[in-house]
């Protein structure tokens, strides 16, 4: 909004076909195929494979040659398509928000015609691995112990253009903070009835990795049984996962009786509409929601799932530690999660309590607007 009121004009471009983007945003591929045909010629590699990399290697030497083509013809189009666009449209400056391959295509393409490139953390905290993005120009970052966490790549190479920008999306959240009760907020169509008046809200895994949809099962099925009986249970699903609806609804109704439970997408409920509804969030330990109900001041308990892969985190599990201090209450089973339920839901003490560090915990880790700061 300010970059518009001072002048400047912004596209937006969706690589998801019909899906709902907030504003008005083209598809990018409808918008290559109106550019002008190149030739690029495709050139793959001969990979040299050493002995160390092979007796270590999970998957045989012809397969590992396969992946490795497949990730460079895959590189090497997105790349080309970007760079048609770029070429088409020559703007002033691009920015990426995405961790995939079109996303570095999109830098590498903005290198090659000398059109400054921005880079816009997905996740405020963790560290950004330089084998996806080492060609931003700059590269806007919460606050500065995010900058210090990105200084250095994990293969030892200085990263330069670090910028603590704040986290625009968590200044609504802070404002959002201070219009609702500890109670929170009724959702009157969300079927909850009154013999469950404690609502909790989990929050649903994203990803394609077969160990994203063991950690969301584990998550449903340990909340299931740990819900007390006058909790009604709200699964909120990723804004980008409506694909992980049925799968949801048919683990919960499992386990629980029908007007016990709801799984509700985007389109429904926003993140911030439920946290200012309930009586606590719950999520797996990684999950950047959890940061959300920190920020609205909305009590939140983490499970750990301590087989996530190393280095599948917006946070290592050592900063995870010491950033969420006593802001969010870290559970291990059923058991405890159970207890931490009852706990948060009906004492005001503990609500207040988990509550309590969270203004360091912004001020220290976050860069808010200023107007922000205090409340």
């Amino acid at each position: 909004e300010k970059l518009i009121a001072s002048g400047w004009r912004l596209e937006a471009f969706s690589y998801g076909e019909g899906e709902d983007w907030p504003g008005e945003a083209e598809s990018f591929a409808r918008a290559v195929r109106r550019t002008a045909s190149d030739r690029a010629r495709l050139r793959i590699p001969v990979w040299r494979l050493g002995e160390a990399l092979l007796r270590t290697s999970p998957v045989t030497e012809g397969w590992l040659r396969v992946a490795l083509n497949a990730s460079w013809i895959t590189g090497w189009e997105q790349v080309r398509l970007h760079r048609r666009l770029l070429a088409a449209r020559r703007p002033r400056v691009v920015m990426s928000l995405t961790t995939d391959t079109a996303a570095l295509g999109l830098q590498v393409a903005a290198a090659s015609l000398g059109i400054p490139s921005l880079y816009v953390n997905h996740g405020p905290l963790g560290p950004v691995f330089s084998s996806w993005f080492f060609r931003w120009t700059a590269m806007a970052l919460a606050g500065p112990p995010c900058v210090e966490t990105n200084r250095v790549g994990p293969f030892g190479d200085r990263n330069s253009g670090l910028v603590p920008v704040g986290y625009p999306p968590y200044d609504s959240l802070l404002v959002e903070s201070t219009q609702i009760g500890s109670a929170g907020r009724a959702l009157p169509d969300l079927g909850q009835s009154r013999d469950r008046p404690y609502l909790v809200v989990a929050f649903a895994e994203y990803g394609h990795q077969p160990w994203v949809h063991s950690t969301q099962d584990r998550l449903l099925r340990t909340l299931a049984a740990a819900l007390p009986s006058d909790c009604f249970l709200v699964c909120k699903l990723h804004p980008a996962g409506e694909h992980e609806r049925d799968a949801c609804e048919r683990i919960l109704a499992s386990l629980l009786p029908r007007d016990a439970f709801a799984v509700v997408g985007e389109r429904r409920y926003t993140t911030p509409q439920l946290l200012a509804a309930c009586h606590v969030a719950v999520a797996i330990e990684r999950c950047g929601a959890l940061i959300d109900a920190i920020f609205m001041a909305r009590p939140a308990i983490g499970l750990r799932v301590p087989e996530i892969p190393p280095g599948s985190s917006n946070l290592s599990q050592v900063d995870r530690l010491q950033l969420f201090w006593d802001c969010c209450r870290i559970v291990e089973d059923r058991e405890g999660l159970r207890s931490a339920l009852i706990a948060l839901t009906r004492d005001p003490a503990a609500r207040e309590a988990l509550v309590k560090g969270r203004k360091r915990y912004i001020e220290t880790f976050f860069l808010a607007s200023d107007e922000m700061r205090g409340r």
